[in-house]
């Protein structure tokens, strides 16, 4: 026995229940069956948030709010990646902020 169409736990469909008739020439059983859809870490992230931000110089502060989901309702963490991550920081709830370097810092952009 198997699917027809491989199930999907998010779509609401969790538990099927199907009869399994076994018969000979003089006799006839049933046996009820249940099938559980244990639910698995099968959709990617999405994030929303501004692909673009424009601030003003010389200033700490937060830039943006970005928040992600999956339809799985597993999101753990946010991590920052690219040429200039080591500027940024995150908080847990998703708020994006800049550091503030000071320009006496010869290695400023």
């Amino acid at each position: 026995m198997s699917f027809k169409e491989a199930p999907d736990y998010e779509s609401g469909n969790t538990s099927f229940t199907v009869t399994i008739v076994a018969a000979d020439a003089e006799f006839t059983v049933n046996k009820d069956v249940t099938i559980t859809v244990n639910n698995i870490n099968d959709n990617a992230p999405l994030i929303d948030g501004p692909t673009e931000i424009t601030t003003e110089e010389n200033i700490y502060s937060d830039l943006g709010i970005y928040t992600a989901s999956d339809d799985d309702g597993i999101v753990s963490s946010f991590k920052l990646g690219g040429t200039d991550s080591d500027k940024f920081q995150t908080s847990s709830d998703g708020i994006l902020h800049v550091f503030y370097w000071a320009k006496t810092t010869t290695n400023n952009k």
